[in-house]
């Protein structure tokens, strides 16, 4: 994880961006909200600014915000660096980070210069590539494109360039998870997502690398996700900043499964996450397809099966579409850093 998301105050796991037009009465809006947002892990809250009556109401939210634990990301809009009130916010330790949806690299730069390194910024695509992290766009294209799977084809027929390969899934995960891992991964499913394939989208996004980011407000977040956010706030160092790694999966059926281990940084696997593409047309297929598991024991949080070695396709999803699997017992310790010449109390010296 980057040396800036130590230093914050909180760690930004799961954060609730809200509709602006929610923001009539701010003040109300998030006192009513705050009980129900740390019920489900909700790290932050992404405000815009300005609020309606200027700093001292943003102050005055971020304030009770706080004395819930929940920290504040200021969301940018036609930001100018001409405008001073977001530096007044930094400068009171009110914010914790900055999200621009619309920005060029020098006004991210800008941005980045105020909120200084101990705070996150984020931007839309990929304009400022030195900034921590992305709207998630390339997050949410390939989760919407791996769903658009038909067996034998690339696609159905009415979405065929929306396909993409697994391949190409797991790879743009593993880049972000090592390079921008505070982008934001969307987990409400955009209208243009099949129904059938809602579930499995949020899934995949809420486990994948980077932040979590609903615009539902809690009572309308489904029950799974909400499982998956409260998973990420007690693990905040698995999904954040952690490692990312696609399984090996050999069968029949293996084509229509999504698999993925989750660690911590440089850690062995704590978490390994699994979904269908097409559960109907792979069902024939699940005995002789077989999910190949990480060392340990690994323990079924739904079925609350136990599993080692491997595990096959009827096994997991006989009766499930998704699951998730944690290494049974303790987590495992962090790696022991490699000696170097000053920890071990060596000195090299130029030969006589």
């Amino acid at each position: 994880m980057s040396s800036a998301s130590s230093a914050l105050p909180r760690p930004c796991v799961n954060v609730f961006w809200p509709h602006e037009s929610a923001f009539v009465d701010p003040v109300n809006l998030t006192d009513s909200l705050q009980e129900e947002l740390a019920e489900i892990g909700i790290s932050h809250i992404a405000l815009p600014l300005p609020l309606p009556s200027g700093v001292p109401e943003f102050r005055n939210v971020a304030n009770r915000l706080r004395s819930a634990n929940i920290g504040t990301i200021v969301g940018l809009h036609d930001w100018t660096p001409d405008d001073k009130v977001l530096q007044q916010l930094a400068d009171e330790d009110l914010i914790d980070g900055a999200v621009l949806e619309e920005s060029t690299t020098h006004v991210a730069a800008a941005v980045r210069d105020i909120v200084n390194a101990r705070r996150i910024v984020v931007a839309d695509g990929f304009t400022a590539p030195a900034l921590d992290g992305s709207l998630g766009s390339e997050l949410a294209r390939t989760a919407h494109g791996v769903l658009a799977y038909t067996p034998g084809s690339r696609g159905n027929d009415a979405r065929p360039t929306h396909y993409v390969p697994r391949s190409e899934f797991h790879l743009v995960r593993s880049v972000l998870a090592r390079n921008q891992p505070h982008s934001w991964a969307p987990v409400d499913p955009p209208e243009t997502v099949d129904d059938s394939m809602r579930t499995a989208w949020g899934f995949l996004q809420a486990l994948g690398p980077g932040i979590a980011m609903t615009r539902r407000a809690p009572s309308d977040v489904p029950q799974e996700i909400k499982d998956i956010l409260r998973l990420r706030a007690e693990r905040p160092g698995v999904f954040v900043g952690g490692e990312y790694e696609p399984l090996h999966i050999s069968g029949p059926a293996q084509s229509h499964i999504i698999g993925f281990a989750r660690a911590q940084s440089h850690s062995l696997p704590e978490i390994l996450c699994l979904g269908v593409r097409d559960q109907h047309a792979a069902s024939n297929g699940w005995r002789d397809t077989h999910i190949t598991l990480p060392f340990g024991t690994w323990h079924d949080i739904t079925t609350n099966a136990l599993f080692q070695d491997s595990a096959s396709g009827t096994d997991l999803f006989n009766t499930q579409s998704t699951c998730i699997l944690v290494r049974s017992g303790h987590a495992p310790a962090p790696p022991h850093p490699l000696p170097t010449a000053e920890s071990s109390g060596t000195e090299t010296s130029a030969p006589e």
